[in-house]
């Protein structure tokens, strides 16, 4: 019998061969009633073999005719039915077929229906395990294990299984190719409802879209976590899933084993796993029309819509023509019959995607190509070892790396390893010029001390004659020129080898769910799409025109047009190549720049370690030192600068090999320049006359930048530009995707969970809880669990709320139910140190343990600090020269804006934008590097006490990490920070009859008193807390909010609070003190006019704008007006020529600190002449019959301020009026007035204050002068006396 393992182990193929006519038509009518496998079903039946498919198996039936080998068949069958009931049959053959299924019950009544010979184990009456004899002779099994060896029900408990057994699944007719070869795949399991989560299925199976994948060309480091996305992502999105079998090769021979469908389990673990397992192979057959005649053919039998081809520029071309011609091709295929009309007409597009899988990072218009910086960390790790013993001997290596056409890996690998020469197709010299500039170089390296000689040569590089140069020529001309002890290494397919790094495992996944989403969306006339990045963003360009302009590459250098070969790579790749040959010439070469644009600049580290950080610092000093300006280094940090003035200049020799090399060489801290004493900062930056400022590091960093642009007005010191290069691993640096060490810390945390992953699969029925760092941020444990596939990830963000735990515990138990295969017992749990401040990794292991009941345990593992160290990472040691890089050239370009500042005989204006942005971070966002100044993102863009930005930019990869590992998310609550992130609700009081509080709570009316729905809400700050109409409308504003805007009361028994809400769901709620300024600005715009209201803080300076809408201008600004003027004061800076509604003219501003001990008379009538030395201008305007009144809430009393001598009386009696109902009072002085006359004003003012002792209760009110005996007004009917002021009319 033609198998070698039981398919309940793995294969999903078998053969079995008949040798006689007779056994073979039995066998055939067997297999299709015991599989439920017939024609109809799929089976195809030729003279002297049937082949019976459905979905999840395929068995070909086969006619040898042998009457000796008949023969012995017939003694076999004949014996092994004498000894069913005395002896067990699996004993006396050399192998059987098991087949697996969910329902043994069922396949028991049809054995016994059918009259098939059988044994069950352990026991008839609950087995686990049966046994029958085919016509053929072979024993033929089903279990309801998980292997053929198991003890353990493969049923899923409560779960809904798809279909009654694994093995009987519809098909499509016609899904069978006429072509057949056999290659073992993964053993299929159905999902259940449960697990994985999905969402749920409406679409029939015939109406179903089918998108297949195939991986193509040459290998690279994560194309199976492309190819795992994919799978995951169509069924996930409703689809079925295939994968193609042997890349071209495989469209070109078909089947259901080359075209094979893929379920959820059958991908699990592959991101680990380097490579690619559907393989991948050259095909000259569809090079040519009859095989893409095939291809098409396999495919439309298969069922397939769309196809993604995950491969380099060949590969993707010819996927490109495939469509193309795929009109033409199913006409062909319809007139010659091999499709059906309805075939024709359903397959009639085929919809093309292309992933990019290249370890030479050749394709245009991407920065990054599947694999790429896998290859680029091969590289880097075995030059650092070569470097260690080159060291040792004083010798020169000479490194081979692959790139054909392109020279990217040498490129970066040059930068990251501060190589000294390289070799690359792009940029090529003369036979005789690259020998005198490689020796020239490494001759000025070592006359400066340096041991090591490191030179890089691409696999394709060239001479400008197209000659090519080989790395023994390399060899010679070291040791006959210079005479150096030269070793040669090619690195070869140890390039290709291992697996992926985080970035190619984060990169592949994405591209793999965006794959998808093109395909789905893509139509008859949209071109192909190519799935790029571009920085930090996956985007969509046109797959032609990515594989013409790759493809002129190479073109152009084959026609010796080097610069339009450099030309057409993107601008990265030129920019690298540029800093490259800056930083390696260092101050060996004159300086670029003339003696009066050279400067001193500084640079310092601030926070924790991180990778890249000695990369920054080395790339920082050696392109100033290209440039002609003096590199300084702050050491450690600005307590080192405070105390011990650690200023050093830096040294080309002795920063040799900082590039490669972990931690900080600077050293490093956390104290911020106000903690180390800021005076002592600006002293020694005037004393040594620094010109820039580049600091790298966290969140301390970015602190320090605020407090450094803060101090500018009082230190002139500071008005020079400063930069920041975000260097952290929690990546929470506002104003970047992107810090500098977080992609070394990433590896490290994937490299650990890998280890301990392994460690789960070989024990069995094991989760491991992680515990990661990053403070507040969940960008490693959400980034680190798309990388490793973690069943579940939880961080501060979110929280771990009781219920999602429970979820994921059961969804854990699920899943070892369902494991196949050892890579399914292997399970990982990452969380945030801080996700929890109740449960640490150890007690959250426990828990998991204790609620699994047995079915499995959970431990901890806490990586720590080995988070934080280790050799940097390829990306953030280039990433870390680029940037740094940009940063000399923004303190550059900045000096002309801050020269006359520094002088410091001028005010410095602080809300000069201008200004204010030469402090700005150094960031990527979405597809741009980009500088943003501190200020506005200090201010708009920071929750400081959190450590955080306000936008969280990996939300949308949190919900892609969760969506393909099948967790089921708990609903997702209104108001969620990130994506299905809980808001914890608040405890509610218990409520008692004796409650007083309690009964106010529950008759609590909510009251709307204005309502619009189209409004925008923008946000700024002022310099002043009495602004003018030039300070708002030459302050810079962002968009706050828009939506709704409403006011609201809250009433209660005891209180009553007014609200403003602003956003589509109440997202700003703020309430409306006495105290807000409100000022209405009015724009004119020819026939129409708008008006603005801002509503103005004092601390901190900040204001919103309230813009109405159009159309709202004659109602909802007056409407507003009206309500908004009885809560707070309304002052108009250009008043409307229209008439608007009367409102009353009360003003309620902050009252003057009282000192409780010494508040005297004196106190009081200070008090009164600095109010009237600054209303002494207005006075001239004032209408004599207006009524100014001041009226606050003070700690201690109520005041009210008179500046209108003639309605005093009048208002006095009007005060008796109202406040007596309140609570008669005892005292015959119901107020105690003072007054004095101001010798500048020459007018009299009057005060009044109502004081409460301190035994009185709190329902009642006394006036009384004794100003020592008072109480806190904090629960009184405050709201009451402020209600009745709001109705004064006098």
């Amino acid at each position: 019998m033609a198998v070698n393992t039981p398919i309940v182990n793995g294969t999903s193929f078998a053969t079995v061969v008949a040798y006689s006519k007779d056994g073979y038509q039995k066998a055939v009518e067997f297999y299709s009633k015991l599989l439920e496998l017939n024609a109809t079903t799929g089976g195809v039946c030729l003279e002297n073999e049937t082949l019976l498919s459905n979905s999840a198996i395929a068995i070909k039936v086969s006619l040898q005719e042998n009457k000796n080998k008949q023969g012995e068949i017939d003694n076999q069958i004949k014996y092994l039915t004498s000894i069913a009931k005395t002896n067990d049959w699996r004993s006396h053959v050399n192998q059987s077929l098991v087949f697996n299924t969910t329902d043994l019950a069922s396949l028991q009544d049809a054995f016994k229906q059918l009259d098939y010979p059988n044994q069950a184990y352990p026991s008839d009456l609950l087995p686990m395990q049966l046994y029958t004899i085919d016509p053929l002779g072979n024993i033929i099994g089903v279990t309801s294990t998980k292997n053929a060896v198991s003890t353990k029900s493969n049923l899923p408990g409560s779960a809904t299984v798809a279909g009654t057994a694994a093995v009987t699944a519809a098909h499509t007719p016609g899904s069978v190719s006429k072509n057949h070869s056999f290659t073992d795949l993964s053993y299929l399991v159905k999902t259940s409802n449960n697990y994985p989560s999905l969402p749920k299925d409406t679409i029939p199976l015939a109406q179903k879209k089918s998108i297949a994948v195939m991986t193509s060309g040459g290998d690279a480091q994560g194309m199976n976590s492309n190819v795992r996305a994919i799978v995951r992502s169509a069924i996930f999105k409703g689809c079925r899933a295939f994968v193609v079998m042997e890349g071209y090769e495989g469209l070109v021979k078909g089947g259901p084993e080359y075209i094979k469908e893929f379920n959820w389990e059958d991908v699990r673990g592959w991101s680990a796993e380097g490579g690619t397992n559907i393989g991948t192979a050259r095909c000259l057959e569809f090079r040519e029309r009859p095989g893409r005649l095939l291809g098409a053919q396999h495919l439309i039998e298969a069922g397939v819509d769309a196809l993604i081809v995950c491969g380099g520029d060949g590969s993707l071309t010819g996927a490109d023509l495939f469509r193309s011609e795929w009109p033409s091709l199913i006409k062909e295929l319809l007139d010659t019959n091999k499709i059906s009309k309805e075939q024709h007409t359903r397959y009639q597009h085929l919809n093309i995607c292309g992933t990019v899988g290249s370890i030479d990072n050749d394709m245009s218009t991407t920065d990054a190509t599947i694999g790429a910086y896998s290859a680029l960390d091969r590289i880097c790790t075995a030059i650092d070892y070569v470097e260690a013993t080159a060291n040792s001997h004083s010798r020169a290596f000479v490194v081979e790396v692959m790139g054909r056409n392109c020279g990217w890996l040498a490129l970066l690998a040059g930068i990251a390893t501060s190589a000294d020469y390289i070799f690359i197709p792009e940029k090529p010299a003369t036979s005789s010029e690259w020998q005198d500039q490689m020796c020239d170089i490494v001759s000025k390296h070592r006359a400066r001390g340096k041991r090591t000689t490191i030179v890089i040569v691409a696999e394709g590089a060239i001479a400008a004659d197209l000659t090519p140069i080989s790395t023994a020529d390399v060899h010679k001309v070291l040791v006959d020129r210079l005479g150096l002890d030269t070793r040669i290494t090619t690195l070869g397919h140890v390039q290709r080898g291992g697996t992926a790094v985080a970035y190619d495992r984060m990169l592949a996944t994405l591209q793999g769910v965006e794959a998808v989403n093109a395909v789905l969306e893509s139509t008859p006339d949209t071109p192909s799409p190519l799935i790029a990045i571009n920085e930090n963003k996956i985007v969509r360009k046109p797959l032609v025109e990515s594989v013409k302009l790759t493809k002129a590459v190479a073109a152009a250098i084959q026609a010796k047009d080097f610069k339009k070969a450099m030309s057409l790579r993107d601008t990265e790749f030129i920019e690298h190549l540029n800093n490259f040959m800056a930083i390696n010439s260092a101050d060996h070469n004159p300086p670029k720049l003339g003696s009066d644009k050279r400067l001193k600049i500084a640079i310092v580290n601030v926070g924790a370690p991180a990778g890249g950080i000695n990369s920054a610092v080395y790339s920082m000093a050696t392109y100033c030192m290209s440039q002609g300006h003096k590199p300084y280094g702050i050491y450690n940090g600005w307590s080192g600068l405070a105390r011990h003035e650690s200023v050093r200049s830096l040294d080309w020799k002795e920063m040799i090999g900082w590039q490669s090399r972990g931690g900080s060489e600077l050293g490093t801290n956390r104290v911020t320049p106000e903690e180390a004493d800021i005076g002592m900062v600006a002293y020694y930056f005037q004393k040594y006359q620094f010109d820039g400022l580049i600091i790298v590091g966290g969140f301390e960093a970015f602190t320090s930048l605020h407090q450094l642009e803060k101090a500018r007005e009082s230190y002139p010191a500071f008005r020079i530009p400063m930069v920041l290069i975000p260097a952290t691993l929690s990546n929470n640096v506002p104003g970047t995707e992107y810090s500098l060490g977080c992609d070394t810390s990433l590896n490290a945390l994937m490299k650990y969970c890998d280890v301990v992953k392994q460690s789960a699969a070989s024990t069995r029925g094991r989760a491991f809880v992680v515990d990661t760092q990053g403070g507040n941020s969940g960008y490693l444990a959400t980034c680190a669990s798309l990388s490793v596939g973690a069943a579940a990830s939880y961080v501060p963000e979110e929280g771990i709320r009781l219920e999602q735990l429970q979820q994921d515990i059961t969804s854990l138990g699920e899943s070892f139910e369902k494991a196949e295969g050892r890579n399914g017992f292997g399970k990982l749990i990452l969380k945030s140190t801080n996700a929890s401040k109740a449960m640490s990794a150890e007690d959250l292991a426990k828990i998991i343990t204790a609620e699994a009941q047995g079915e499995f345990d959970a431990k901890a593992a806490v990586p720590g600090h080995i988070q934080q160290g280790g050799i940097p990472s390829p990306i953030d040691r280039t990433r870390a020269t680029r940037l740094a890089v940009r940063a000399v050239d923004f303190i550059e370009k900045q000096q002309s804006t801050l020269e006359v500042t520094r002088a410091g005989d001028e005010d410095y204006k602080s809300d000069n934008k201008v200004l204010a942005n030469t402090a700005s971070v150094l960031g990527i966002k979405g597809s741009h590097v980009a500088f943003t100044g501190i200020r506005r993102l200090y201010d708009f863009e920071t929750e400081i006490e959190k450590r955080m930005p306000k936008v969280i930019h990996w939300e949308q990869t949190r919900a892609i990490a969760d969506h393909l590992v099948g967790r089921k998310r708990m609903e997702q609550i209104k108001g969620s920070k990130i994506y299905g992130s809980p808001i914890k609700k608040k405890k509610q009081p218990r409520v008692t009859t004796t409650s007083s509080y309690a009964e106010n709570r529950k008759s609590a009316q909510r009251i709307s008193l204005f309502h619009q729905e189209d409004v925008r809400i923008l946000c700024g700050s002022l310099s002043t807390t009495t602004p003018t109409l030039t300070d708002f409308k030459n302050s810079s504003t962002s968009l706050l909010a828009m939506g709704p805007l409403e006011i609201y009361e809250i009433k209660t028994n005891c209180s009553c609070s007014k609200y403003m809400t602003i956003g589509k769901n109440g997202d700003i709620i703020h309430p409306l003190l006495p105290k807000l300024k409100i000022t209405r600005v009015r724009k004119n715009n020819d026939d129409n006019s708008r008006y603005s209201y801002y509503i103005s803080f004092s601390n901190p300076s900040r204001f919103w704008e309230i813009q109405f809408s159009q159309c709202m201008n004659n109602n909802g600004g007056s409407e507003f007006e009206k309500v908004i003027s009885t809560l707070c004061n309304v002052v108009c800076l250009e008043e409307p020529s229209e008439i608007v509604p009367e409102v009353h003219d009360i003003s309620f501003g902050d009252s003057p600190t009282i000192n409780n001990e010494t508040d005297s008379e004196t106190d009081e009538l200070n008090y009164l002449l600095e109010d009237s030395e600054e209303d002494d201008e207005k006075d001239n305007t004032n209408d004599p019959d207006e009524v100014n009144v001041k009226f606050s809430v003070r700690s201690r009393s109520f005041e009210f301020e008179l500046r209108n001598v003639e309605i005093n009386q009048e208002f006095r009696k009007v005060m008796n009026d109202i406040l007596p109902p309140l609570k008669p009072f005892p005292s015959t002085k119901k107020w105690n007035w003072s007054e004095r006359t101001d010798v500048k004003s020459r007018k009299l003012a009057y005060r009044g204050s109502l004081y409460i002792p301190n035994n009185t209760p709190k329902s009642s009110f006394d006036i009384t002068s004794n100003k020592l005996n008072r109480r806190s007004v904090s629960g009184l009917s405050d709201y009451d006396t402020l209600v009745s002021l709001h109705n004064l009319r006098l």
